[in-house]
Order: C-alpha cells, then sequence, then structure tokens
C-alpha cells in the first residue's frame, strides 16, 4: 500500500434526529467483525432470524470504534459530504460536542463508510457510548478528542438500491410447443395434407410466420407439429392466430392425444374460426389432457374438404400453471435478506420462488388490475396484499405458504439468482424486486 491507495473509511452517521461527520484527516477507526457466528443455533440457518421482526440483526453484532478531534468554529465548512454537514456552523467546540451527544442520543441510525472505490456503503448501527466530558470545562478548547463506539448490525449495505422489473405475461418462451413464433423458419412444423412455406413478410409479429396452403380436397388437411411431451390430467391452454389469404376458409385449432405407446386418445377443437383477409383472429382451446396422456399434437387444418390459403404465427401451448423464469443478480458479496418482492396485476394464485436458493412463496392471491399487489417484505417478515395500488395493505401472511424448511421469506445469494413466477393462464403482471446489495 501507498500513500496514494484509497482504502475504505468512515465518513458519518445518521439519524432522524441529525448527522455527524468524522473529520476525514483526523480521526481512527478500529472494527471487528464477528458475523460467522449465530445468534441462535438453528438448523438450516447461517444465522439467527428475527421471527418477531423487532430490530434489523439477523447476525452477531460487530463493535466500531471512532477517535476524533471536534474542533471549534472550522469544523463546519471542509467536512460536509454531500447534503450533510455539522448541523450548525460557527460553533464552539463544546456546542459541538452537544450536538454530537444529542445525535448519539438518538442510539440507532446508519453508518456511513466508503470503499477504496469511493462508492459508499451503509450499516445499521447503534452508537453505544461516548465519553461523559463535562462541557463547562471545554468552553474554551480548541480541540476535544472524542471516542464514539458504535454496535454494527448489520452488513455493509450499498447505497443505491438494486431494483429489477420483469413483466409477467403470456410468452411463447413458456410455451411447450416448439417454434410457434415462426421467426427462423418452420422447423418443427409438418405438411398434413398441406403444403407449408416460411414467410419473412406479413407476420403478426416478429420475423416469420407459415403459409399453409390446401389445394386436395380432404376431410381434414393443413398443418400441425409432431408428438410433443405432454403431462397427464393437466390444464392446459393452446392458442394459434391465422390469417385469411386467396380466400377466407374456416379453420381450427385442433389437439390430439396420445398415450406412452402413440395409442390415439382422441381430440379437443378450438370451434370453426372463419378467418378474414385483413385481420388476424384467434383460435382458442383451454383443455385437461387425458388421464392417460403422453404427447399430443396441434393441428392448424381446414375440415370438410375446403380448399384453402392462409397464414399462422404465435402458436403456444402452454400448462395453466404458467412459469416465467429470469435471473436476479446480487452485486454484493454477502446474502441479502431484507429484499422487498411485489407482484401486481392480473395474477393468479402465484408462487415466487428463488430456485437457488429454495426459498419459495405460494398465495391464493387473485390480481384483476393493476392496483391488485402482493407484497413479500423479507426484512420485516411480512406478506401482505393491496387493492389501492398500495395505499393501504392487508395481512396475507397467514394466508402464504413457505417452502417446508426456510425460514425467511426470500434470501438471495451472492452474484446471480434463478428466480421463477410461477402463475395461472393468461397473466397481466409486474414482477419486481428491490434491495441494497450487502458487503462483508
Amino acid at each position: 500500500m501507498t500513500l496514494d491507495t484509497r482504502v475504505r473509511t468512515l465518513l458519518a452517521f445518521t439519524t432522524d434526529r441529525g448527522a455527524f461527520l468524522f473529520p476525514r484527516t483526523e480521526f481512527e477507526w478500529e472494527t471487528a467483525q464477528p458475523f460467522t457466528v449465530p445468534t441462535a443455533q438453528l438448523v438450516g440457518a447461517s444465522y439467527g432470524h428475527d421471527y418477531l421482526a423487532a430490530g434489523r440483526a439477523p447476525k452477531q453484532p460487530a463493535s466500531e470504534t471512532v477517535r476524533f478531534l471536534v474542533v471549534g468554529d472550522e469544523s463546519s465548512g471542509d467536512l460536509t459530504w454531500g447534503a450533510w454537514g455539522w448541523g450548525a456552523t460557527g460553533l464552539p467546540a463544546h456546542e459541538h460536542l452537544d450536538y454530537i451527544r444529542g445525535v448519539v442520543a438518538r442510539s440507532w441510525g446508519q453508518l456511513w463508510a466508503q470503499t477504496a472505490g469511493g462508492s459508499r456503503l451503509w450499516a445499521w448501527a447503534r452508537a453505544v457510548a461516548m465519553p461523559d466530558m463535562r462541557t463547562s470545562r471545554l468552553s474554551v478548547a480548541g480541540a476535544v478528542p472524542v471516542v464514539l463506539s458504535f454496535r454494527r448490525q448489520s452488513d455493509w449495505y450499498a447505497d443505491d438500491e438494486t431494483v429489477i422489473t420483469v413483466p409477467i405475461t403470456p410468452s411463447a418462451q413458456a410455451s411447450i410447443l416448439p417454434n410457434g413464433d415462426f421467426d427462423l423458419g418452420i422447423d418443427g412444423w409438418l405438411g398434413d395434407g398441406g403444403a407449408i412455406t416460411h414467410q419473412t413478410v406479413g407476420a403478426r409479429s416478429g420475423g416469420g410466420a407459415m403459409d399453409v396452403s390446401v389445394t386436395v380436397s380432404a376431410d381434414q388437411a393443413g398443418a400441425r407439429t409432431p408428438d410433443i411431451p405432454c403431462e397427464p390430467d393437466t390444464p392446459y391452454t393452446a392458442r394459434g392466430w391465422m390469417l385469411g389469404l386467396a380466400d377466407t376458409p374456416t379453420c381450427h385449432l385442433l389437439i390430439a392425444q396420445y398415450d406412452v405407446a402413440f395409442g390415439f386418445l382422441g381430440t379437443v377443437s378450438s370451434g370453426g374460426v372463419a378467418l378474414s383477409t385483413s385481420d388476424w383472429l384467434e383460435a382458442v382451446i383451454g383443455f385437461t389432457s387425458h388421464a392417460s396422456a403422453a404427447y399430443v399434437r396441434v393441428f392448424m387444418v381446414t375440415f370438410g374438404a375446403q380448399t384453402a390459403e392462409f397464414r399462422v404465427d404465435d402458436v403456444t401451448l402452454n400448462p395453466n400453471a404458467q412459469t416465467v423464469a429470469f435471473p436476479v443478480t446480487n452485486p454484493g458479496n454477502a446474502p441479502v435478506r431484507n429484499a422487498v418482492v411485489t407482484l401486481a396485476g392480473s395474477v393468479l394464485e402465484p408462487t415466487i420462488r428463488n430456485v437457488t436458493t429454495g426459498d419459495e412463496v405460494g398465495s391464493p392471491f387473485a390480481g384483476v388490475s393493476p392496483d391488485d399487489v402482493l407484497r413479500l417484505d423479507a426484512g420485516r417478515v411480512a406478506i401482505e396484499v393491496s387493492d389501492d395500488g398500495g395505499a393501504t395493505w392487508a395481512n396475507h401472511y397467514d394466508d402464504a405458504v413457505l417452502g417446508d424448511t426456510q425460514l425467511g421469506i426470500i434470501t438471495l445469494e451472492p452474484g446471480q439468482n434463478d428466480f421463477e413466477v410461477e402463475v395461472g393462464d393468461e397473466p397481466d403482471g409486474e414482477f419486481q424486486i428491490v434491495f441494497h446489495a450487502a458487503y462483508e
């Protein structure tokens, strides 16, 4: 280390009564961090957990001791940090000392530090003690030595919040049907009494669609998928969009089911959709797979010996409990146990899961508008719901279901955490997680 090397320094202690700064060039900082010892021996937990939400200290406290000088009059000016200063300017040393005592008397606040890279970190801390000095004897003192002791009761947290927002909507990525968007071609589809071609112009969405031409009369003709593995006795929803081309035939979205030996189990259909040459129309089937189903085939076809030319795009086959997967990255090097998760909008009976840690929360929550919000507040160990966009909240903890072995609500490990939100069919909502990255 050279004299030019930047090291972490303590900068401030803030409470709702005020704040004071440590003179950067005139203080000594002694720190200890015995955070590897749990406050209670709990199975499956690295640290004790505050089930009553009475404090913010899931770990054994660490001590921070600071020694510095309070200098009269000159202590304002050069010692400001952002919007924080000593509270009042131009005070003699003993009045500055009284001001510090007033802040310390609040006891609970945030201890601020600066890393070698210049970024600010903060930790929850209690001011434990400051020497009892008689201020009347210090009225003429030019500099007053001060020793402050803090009990730090959390890791260091990043100054800025990390906010991650993910739309929870029906998605082709959630579909078990391969290549239903046709953006890169028509691989995975077969002509079934009709000829199929890839079309890169005039798609409903994305960069491609599939054109189907039926020129030979047949009771059923068009296009289909190969065999797609499925779960038995499971609710599914199939969707497909169609556009008439040379004429306007009546087309069907059809599902055929097969057992493990490819024995035919029957079909379900959307019913006939009379196509338009100007508007895309959607065909929808909601069905529960056969108790012996192992495979399905998806058909886009005409019935009744029609000749037809039509275009197909955005075909999906989703289990009604859709799973939206996405990463959540904790940029710190310590676990985060006080994240706040919200799920708002039209979502049915969601389950929010951190696959990396195994934490999950299931809920009977049934949102129908953006004003309906489910909130998981890990720091307060609270699960709440709102129907007015968060203006008021009602307790929902007793209605939720947590994982069998988890102690908290949702924990984030350092680095990438793989999240899943499992919801009912046709969700239209938004997931958001807010936290301060944690550092040992």
